[in-house]
């Protein structure tokens, strides 16, 4: 473990991970004592980044390799034969450790493989268990508490940042959330400002015979959002659609990706004014539907139907074809882990807490 303290706010981080604390170096007083640290920070760091552990293990190995090398070319040794010479060496260890490598599968293997980083029995535990029932795709979410807190919550179907429209759209106002059962589902890229461009939406959903409708849209206001609150309040007996209009919070290649793939899970039509056909000339078949909509927590919940999913399976399987030649430091890699979870329907949440800021940071971490 490594205490490290920043000049800039005097606080202390307590670290035991050694990317992170070979991220914390930035300077080691001389230039020429950096050439040599900087290679090996970047040597570790990247080790940390492709496997996500083994940096210490790399930087005890790269040490003695560079004595013993130095030591090589000293008595005489071509340097450009030892490099080669490394190269098979290397090439021959890597073979014979994946032959001997036994991947963790059980419940109880992979909360040892925890423990060795966490040391926490209790959040072992925890890992253990939702690494064993999501999978190697799983994406969790991690929900911050300020207090000792550990427990886990699984969530069936693609999860979104979100912001709803208006909380007249709640379903239940005391936990602000929102469920609909089997809506139809509309996307637009079009910001709605008039009733003219909800009204089509509205008569579609009716038209297909759906008794709810989500509307996902960039922005809702004025008459159009007057429009959608004002059928909300309606009477039961008089009220034709139950509605949910939300924004999803990403952006970017992000928020083009989380449209796309609702859209394949629902089988909308993403409706763009400047690309042909905009909201306000939204047909029955532009509709989407799905199982179960759900807006809680500043995000949402798609359930997609039984029969998307072949349709789903197969973009998945080309994701993860696509996900698997990419190299952990991508830029986009992240990105592209929480869509191929998102679109398998693996999701999990981890809540997490401790008394101090500091325990805090340890256990997030």
């Amino acid at each position: 473990y490594v205490v490290s303290e920043s000049e800039r706010s005097s606080k202390y981080e307590y670290l035991s991970d050694s990317s992170t604390v070979v991220r914390r170096i930035l300077s080691l007083g001389s230039p020429h004592l950096d050439v040599g640290a900087m290679t090996m920070r970047n040597i570790v760091w990247r080790v940390g980044q492709t496997v996500g552990d083994g940096g210490a293990t790399t930087a005890i190995l790269t040490q003695a390799l560079y004595n013993e090398g130095i030591r090589l070319i000293a008595a005489g040794i071509n340097p450009t034969r030892l490099a080669n010479g490394l190269k098979i060496a290397s090439d021959i260890a890597v073979d014979a450790l994946r032959k001997q490598a036994q991947p963790a599968s059980s419940e109880d293997e992979l909360a040892a493989v925890a423990r060795s980083v966490t040391a926490d029995d209790a959040l072992s535990a925890v890992l253990g268990e939702m690494s064993f029932l999501l999978g190697p795709d799983a994406h969790v979410i991690i929900e911050k508490y300020v207090a000792p807190y550990l427990e886990r919550r699984y969530i069936s179907g693609a999860h979104y940042k979100a912001e709803i429209s208006s909380r007249y759209f709640y379903t239940d106002k005391i936990r602000k959330s929102a469920v609909l059962a089997n809506p139809a589902i509309a996307i637009t890229d079009d910001r709605l400002t008039t009733a003219d461009e909800v009204v089509p939406m509205l008569e579609a959903a009716i038209a297909n015979g759906s008794k709810a409708l989500v509307i996902i849209a960039p922005n809702i206001t004025g008459d159009a959002l007057s429009v959608l609150v004002t059928n909300n309040q309606l009477p039961k007996e008089e009220k034709k659609l139950d509605i949910l209009a939300v924004k999803l919070n990403p952006v970017g290649d992000e928020l083009r990706m989380a449209k796309s793939d609702i859209a394949l899970m629902t089988g909308a039509t993403i409706l763009d004014s400047s690309g042909g056909r905009g909201a306000a000339n939204a047909m029955p078949d532009d509709l989407g539907d799905a199982l179960r909509f759900e807006f809680a927590n500043k995000a949402v919940v798609v359930v997609p139907l039984n029969t998307r999913r072949p349709a789903i399976q197969e973009e998945v399987s080309k994701l993860r074809v696509f996900f698997n030649d990419m190299a952990p430091d991508d830029d986009d890699y992240e990105l592209m882990q929480r869509r191929l979870s998102t679109l398998s329907g693996v999701i999990g949440q981890l809540k997490i807490g401790a008394m101090t800021r500091t325990e805090r940071a340890h256990r997030e971490s």
